[in-house]
């Protein structure tokens, strides 16, 4: 039998705790807080990206959740500094603002590089002493002319890479591919680094890690996605927000396949997961804040709204069932276009029908 012992005073303990947390995310909270766009912020909500650049406040994060991130970016720090000083990588943790993208910032996680990938005879630890180094001092002192070290440079094949820390849970769901909001944020340093150093733009990868568990890394190996385009529209829509005052719109409903035992495959609206962490969702508008009120569904799990066909080829969409959630066919169809554009596997098309009705099979 246990036997408890009489309690003790844990405020030491539990300082020392908030110390670790405050030590681990202090410096992310001020770069956050520069009125830049982030590479993050690519590919996710526009709405609270354009007001995180404004300035405006949100929801302070939780004990709970800067202990997530305090143990992530020691996770970050432990394992890039270990391809650091491994020689796998040219450079880590660096930052990168402005530049070819004003308004923007960036800070990659390693730029990797392994003489056997790229084919060159130089040893990596060589070239981030003779090569790498010089040019990143140049910049750092805003030398423009990095002319002869860009050149010897272009002839290696450095990958630009991002570790990823997910919920143990998450790890299964990151097995077939990177998520698209991640190779958007890669790419964005990708080219972000390349315009700075006058580079061509390098491949990608993506390491996700789970926050403890024993679970292998998966890695992804891809090209760079074309960032810039989509960097454009989250500038269009703050110069937008500077001259008219206007906000982009909240993040639609999003669809997803659900099983029904009485329909079988069907379509059902969900609330957009990034709402569910946003820091402005249902946050107070006092001292210069800003409160979204996200779209929302009328149960939990989400609403139906259609039935595909055995087949797979054609969703029914039931208006008795939209009706009883509001939603419109516009809302409806554009939500299943998404689906399909980021179905995996792929799904060539899909025909919509209208029914007024659902005959139970």
């Amino acid at each position: 039998m246990i036997e408890p012992l009489p309690h003790f005073n844990t405020t030491t303990l539990q300082e020392g705790y908030s110390h670790f947390v405050s030590q681990w995310t202090a410096e992310d909270e001020a770069e956050f807080n520069d009125g830049r766009f982030h590479a993050s912020d690519c590919g996710q909500c526009m709405l609270k990206a354009v007001l995180q650049r404004g300035g405006l406040k949100g929801r302070p994060l939780d004990e709970d959740a800067l202990g997530m991130f305090a143990e992530a970016n020691l996770i970050h720090d432990c394992m890039t500094r270990f391809w650091l000083e491994s020689g796998t990588a040219l450079s880590c943790e660096e930052r990168l603002t402005d530049g070819p993208f004003p308004g923007w910032s960036s800070k990659f996680d390693m730029l990797m590089h392994r003489p056997e990938w790229c084919g060159c005879t130089s040893p990596t630890s060589r070239l981030i002493e003779e090569l790498y180094a010089p040019m990143r001092r140049h910049r750092e002192r805003e030398i423009v002319d990095i002319g002869s070290y860009a050149e010897v440079l272009a002839k290696h094949k450095p990958i630009m890479t991002d570790l990823k820390t997910v919920h143990p849970n998450g790890l299964k769901y990151m097995a077939k591919g990177p998520k698209q909001h991640n190779a958007l944020q890669v790419s964005v340093y990708a080219h972000h680094w390349a315009g700075t150093y006058q580079q061509p733009v390098p491949d990608c990868a993506i390491m996700y890690r789970s926050r403890g568990g024993a679970a292998t890394p998966i890695w992804h190996f891809f090209k760079a996605l074309d960032a810039p385009k989509v960097m454009q529209q989250y500038d269009f829509a703050y110069d937008s927000y500077l001259e008219f005052g206007t906000l982009p719109p909240v993040e639609p409903l999003m669809a997803e396949w659900a099983n029904d035992n009485t329909y079988g495959t069907v379509v059902k609206l969900k609330q957009s997961w990034q709402c569910g962490y946003c820091k402005y969702s249902g946050w107070h508008t006092a001292d210069g804040n800003y409160r979204c009120e996200p779209l929302t569904t009328k149960n939990t799990t989400g609403d139906r709204i259609g039935v595909r066909t055995v087949d797979g080829k054609t969703v029914v969409l039931v208006q008795e069932w939209m009706d009883k959630g509001d939603y419109s066919y516009v809302q409806a169809t554009d939500a299943i276009y998404n689906l399909i554009v980021d179905a995996d596997p792929p799904i060539e098309s899909i025909d919509l029908v209208l029914s007024s009705r659902m005959a139970k099979p």
